[in-house]
């Protein structure tokens, strides 16, 4: 009987906590190594869309992501600034399945987490060392232990540290624009709706509202143009006064729900251009370390959970000879995605800050671009990735 192959995953986020679920569930070894003393995450509300809520009921989480999510309907709208309506948020795929759920990122890298066998997660080991060989790839960490693996996956994120042994290192880009990202308890606003996600659109700047957490919560972000360049961090304190502030004059909604607020933190928004490469051997990068995009459209942990799918559903039919052939198949299949998404992004941001002289122009393609919306949820990465299995035969 042939031995599963074995593959460490460096990076304990949703991409690596992800993978390492559907790896598992494919028949292979895992381990994951992280370099924090205990996973969790600082940021605050996600959006989660059919074409990764499809990948999560593969895992069996399914029910889990039912619980701790908060499934957002028809009634999700656009707006100008002022609370005029511009258009319908596109909430389902082309079937009319609502698989569409606001959601803690906690809450998220907790269920990924606990969903996995014990034994699988090993926290508090930074990576000091990666060495490759034609058959084996070998990962140092700084406690002074190593790990041998077939495949190695780097899943460490934007500021990834193995994405050099793929390809030259570069500067993550500044976008220009700062989030400030938080949470309200929904009991201090207790006449907010908690079945629709809200954005409302104006110069230079936009705001977001979804519910996470059943509807418990009501997560927010205000993005803002910042005045200088800024590192990027989940975790830098804002002033709520400031981003009171900075929406002042708006839609009264907006007004009601930031008086809520008590603490607010900032995010500086980086991506980086495609790469033209994701593999080298028996290492290949995942996520944010292999495609860090702008979130404005919702799709940077969506796409991290459909690489893990496409990683594990080729690395299946795969043994430790044809394991690098398999990497380099992961990576076809999904480069030419993620680049238009990080390009759409980047794109979407620009209606969204309504960098338009004519805001009908902007107010027709947000509604035009539900179908986009409905191209991407669409899309099933398996059937590709088990023809790209298929073919390492």
């Amino acid at each position: 009987m042939q031995t599963p192959l074995h593959v460490a995953i460096v990076g304990g986020g949703i991409g690596g906590l992800f993978a390492a679920n559907a790896l598992i569930a494919r028949g292979l070894r895992v381990s994951l190594y992280e370099q924090a003393p205990t996973l969790g995450e600082i940021g605050a509300g996600l959006f989660l869309t059919p074409n990764s809520v499809r990948h999560l009921q593969r895992v069996g989480l399914a029910s889990a992501t039912a619980k701790w999510g908060a499934r957002v309907g028809t009634d999700s709208r656009y707006f100008r600034h002022d609370g005029i309506p511009i258009a319908p948020v596109q909430v389902t795929d082309s079937s009319g399945w609502n698989a569409t759920f606001g959601m803690h990122r906690a809450d998220l890298v907790a269920m990924l987490a606990n969903a996995l066998p014990a034994g699988i997660v090993h926290t508090g080991h930074r990576r000091t060392r990666f060495d490759h060989e034609a058959e084996t790839a070998r990962v140092s960490f700084a406690t002074g232990t190593s790990t041998e693996a077939d495949i190695v996956i780097a899943a460490d994120g934007i500021h990834s540290e193995l994405r050099s042994h793929v390809w030259p290192q570069s500067r993550p880009i500044f976008s220009g624009s700062v989030a400030y990202r938080g949470l309200v308890p929904h009991e201090r606003v207790p006449d907010w709706p908690t079945d629709r996600w809200q954005m409302w659109l104006g110069k230079g700047r936009h705001f977001l509202a979804l519910p996470v957490r059943a509807g418990k919560l009501i997560a927010y972000v205000g993005f803002v143009p910042a005045d200088e360049e800024m590192n990027e961090s989940w975790s830098a304190p804002g002033e709520p006064d400031v981003l009171r502030r900075e929406f002042a004059g708006w839609d009264s909604r907006i007004q009601h729900l930031l008086k809520q607020v008590q603490s607010t933190f900032r995010w500086a928004l980086h991506d980086r251009e495609p790469l033209p490469s994701w593999t080298k051997g028996r290492l290949s990068l995942l996520g944010d370390a292999a495609h860090p995009m702008l979130p404005h459209l919702g799709q940077g942990a969506n796409q991290s959970i459909e690489d893990g799918m496409a990683l594990a559903t080729i690395l299946a039919l795969a043994d430790r000879r044809t394991a690098p052939a398999a990497l380099l198949a992961y990576e076809r299949l999904r480069r030419e995605r993620v680049a238009e998404i990080q390009r759409g992004a980047r794109e979407n941001g620009m209606r969204y800050d309504s960098a338009y002289s004519d805001l009908g122009v902007r107010d027709a393609e947000i509604t035009a671009h539900a179908a986009f919306r409905k191209h991407l949820y669409d899309h099933d990465v398996v059937p590709g990735a088990e023809a790209a299995a298929a073919m390492l035969a």
